[in-house]
């Protein structure tokens, strides 16, 4: 009758494992308890979730919203996006599907996303005070 403690379970679980036996190279006789392994899966959840709430701080560009917009249009920060939709407009005739406001690197910029009449995407990012286009791809 086979050990228990050595037999080979299938990745299918981290819950149901008794124990693993890692075969790789330099581990060929190395187990882990189901506790040491229940603990990685915490661990691993634990740290995806660091990551995500670290996400938008960790992130280059910060989305602005609407009252944010609003506010630096009035206080003369940016120009109004009449006037940048206007110059994304010449660079990229089209449809405009998509609108997002963004700091990027202490700048406020506009990134557009607009089909054109051939039916290709685009992505114009325009520095929303001073009107100069930063990429176009």
């Amino acid at each position: 009758m086979r050990n228990r403690r050595a037999r080979r379970v299938r990745f299918s679980s981290a819950l149901v494992w008794d124990t693993v036996r890692l075969e790789r190279r330099g581990y060929a006789n190395m187990t882990i308890s189901r506790a040491q392994s229940v603990f990685v899966a915490w661990v691993a959840v634990l740290f995806a979730g660091l990551l995500m709430a670290a996400g938008p701080c960790l992130a280059d560009g910060k989305r602005l919203n609407q009252d944010q917009v609003l506010e630096a249009v009035k206080n003369g920060e940016i120009k109004a996006f009449t006037d940048v939709l206007a110059v994304a407009e010449q660079v990229w005739p089209g449809r405009v599907v998509r609108v997002e406001v963004e700091r990027v690197r202490g700048r406020v910029v506009y990134e557009f996303k607009i089909i054109g009449a051939n039916g290709r995407v685009r992505e114009i990012y325009i520095d929303a005070a001073t009107l100069e286009v930063v990429k176009a791809r």
